[in-house]
């Protein structure tokens, strides 16, 4: 039984959360759990510099990277379009040799070639959205490119035979942006790699605490993208209120282009306080989540929130907004601390709080671990997935064509 699926993001081109919810779904579906039912995954995603076209990772996960070759001239929307039909030539090339059963679309970039394949294929289509136009833009599209994406979205929301979202925030917002009825939307939660702890890097990690604590200073970590809904400014902010009563805090900025933060820095007096560390690995950023004492999600709109997920499985206290789906994965004071959005005193606060009481960050931290593993593992998620799947499959063949 064969699915296919588009993303615009696939390893090793991974740019945010999607990409790697992607592809780490889609080898715990390719590699079988106990038990579950198993299906055959082909991915079709645009090639990446350095990535075979064709990949097979064991029998049943099968990677197809497209080299596509949109037109220079149109607005991003448009050459997205003409891509997407590139992409859907791909796939009917491929359905010549395998009789696909079910497609599923990963978010509005591959959304068109996704809904065309549906029509001329009649079989079922699902849907991710990871996250909305009117989410990232807090309600305001101004301009015609943000209309058309919203417009996109809406047409694959209403088309899609299920909408998988990754938090009730996301399902209670779809709801009311695109009048969605609640039977059409499944909630399955993003999910993480847990690693075992024989699997640390202890030498990279005393190297790292040599380069920023090496005098015992206090080390927050953001991990992310610097775009206005991650919040860094507000971090930024709260750490100008931070150095004047602990003037030993440090903040660390993971993250590709946060480099280009440096006059955010520097207008702020923080020079010698925050370090932009810029994109940094896997490994590297376990080992940041290890060394320091406190990771920081500030944002302002968060569909789900992975780092914050990362930094519990590593055992990391967590500071995160009282916003989307932050509020769903860190419960205040039982597993991390949860602060007003857009609000840098109180992150002052709970800043402040893990430092007076180090006692009980430790436990809500070895509380969120244990939750981490019980409830975000992706055998539960690729079960939750595979029923979907399932479900989908068998109605189709009992409608007519």
């Amino acid at each position: 039984m064969s699915i296919l699926i588009l993303s615009w993001e696939y390893a090793p081109n991974i740019i945010g959360g999607l990409g790697k919810h992607v592809t780490e779904l889609t080898e715990a579906m390719g590699g079988g759990c106990r038990g579950q039912e198993q299906f055959d995954i082909h991915v079709l995603t645009p090639a990446a510099a350095g990535a075979p076209a064709r990949e097979d990772r064991g029998n049943r996960l099968h990677i197809h990277r497209v080299d596509l070759s949109p037109p220079e001239e149109g607005d991003f929307f448009d050459r997205n379009v003409a891509s997407n039909a590139q992409l859907a030539q791909a796939a009917r090339e491929l359905a010549l040799e395998i009789d696909f059963e079910l497609i599923h679309v990963h978010d509005w970039l591959p959304a068109t070639a996704g809904l065309e394949l549906m029509h001329d294929w009649r079989i079922p289509l699902v849907a991710t959205v990871h996250a909305t136009e009117h989410g990232r833009y807090m309600g305001h599209l101004h301009t015609e490119l943000s209309h058309k994406i919203h417009d996109l979205e809406s047409r694959l929301c209403r088309e899609a035979w299920k909408v998988i979202v990754c938090s009730y925030f996301m399902r209670d917002s779809l709801m009311r942006i695109f009048d969605l009825d609640s039977e059409v939307l499944d909630v399955i939660p993003n999910g993480i790699n847990i690693h075992p702890p024989q699997a640390r890097d202890q030498a990279r990690e005393q190297q790292l605490r040599q380069l920023y604590a090496q005098h015992g200073e206090f080390l927050l970590l953001f991990v992310g993208r610097p775009t206005h809904e991650k919040g860094l400014h507000v971090l930024l902010d709260a750490m100008g209120l931070i150095a004047e009563t602990q003037p030993d805090t440090r903040l660390l900025v993971a993250g590709r282009d946060s480099r280009k933060q440096i006059m955010a820095v520097q207008q702020r007096g923080l020079a010698g306080k925050v370090d932009l560390l810029d994109y940094v690995d896997d490994v590297t950023r376990n080992c940041l989540l290890r060394v320091a004492n406190a990771a920081v999600f500030p944002s302002l709109y968060e569909p789900f929130g992975i780092v914050a997920l990362e930094a519990m499985a590593a055992g990391c206290p967590v500071v995160v907004s009282d916003v989307g789906g932050l509020s769903e994965v860190v419960e205040h004071e039982v597993t991390g601390l949860t602060v007003y959005p857009d609000d840098p005193r109180s992150i002052c606060w709970a800043v402040e709080h893990i430092r007076g009481k180090p006692d009980q960050a430790r436990i809500r931290a070895h509380r969120a671990t244990r939750v981490v593993r019980d409830q975000f593992n992706w055998d539960r998620i690729t079960r939750r997935a595979r029923y979907t799947y399932r479900t989908l499959i068998d109605y189709s063949s009992r409608v007519p064509a």
